[in-house]
């Protein structure tokens, strides 16, 4: 009995990790290439059009075409 509580715990720990990988597979980077990059600006552009979904953002690239790329993730 104790072999089938301790197989039952560890399919458990299997299957909320497959599900916590699975959620992140709807996270995407988008970039925009028109602005030029200045990290409060970048934050509050992406905050605008991501909200809730906002992961990260960040400034890449060199003068004079640096974008602001955020990175956002969304659930099914």
């Amino acid at each position: 009995m104790e072999r089938t509580g301790t197989l039952l715990l560890l399919m458990l720990v299997v299957l909320l990790g497959n599900s916590s990988i699975h959620a992140e597979e709807h996270c995407n980077s988008y970039d925009f290439a028109k602005l030029v990059c200045v990290k409060p600006l970048c934050y509050l552009n992406c905050k605008i059009f991501f909200q809730k979904h906002l992961r990260s953002y960040s400034c890449e690239g060199t003068w004079p075409e640096r974008k602001c790329v955020c990175y956002a993730c969304y659930d099914n």
